[in-house]
């Protein structure tokens, strides 16, 4: 009898449209500026993502706003992953 061995599940990156989505429905359940007991968990619900990841977009946002700067709840990694810029001089051609 052989094992059946799960593979583990790589998370995909939220994108951008879907991160705005996430505040938009946790600022729409707020009270001035305060969440309920059980709202992430309903918004993590509803979009299926996992409650830490919503608490961390709320956290985002809300530091943001305390410190009067437009809130952008996009992705941190954006210009820190990938293969970076060679420098090339171009005197030698």
């Amino acid at each position: 009898m052989e094992e059946q061995r799960q593979q583990p599940h790589r998370r995909k990156e939220m994108s951008e449209h879907l991160r705005k989505q996430v505040y938009q429905a946790l600022l729409a359940r707020s009270n001035n500026g305060k969440l309920g007991n059980k709202d992430t968990a309903v918004v993590s619900e509803q979009f299926g993502i996992p409650v830490r990841t919503i608490q961390r977009v709320w956290k985002r946002g809300k530091t943001q706003l305390a410190n009067s700067v437009p809130v952008v709840v996009s992705s941190l990694k954006k210009g820190r992953v990938g293969r970076k810029k060679v420098p090339v001089d171009l005197e030698p051609l």
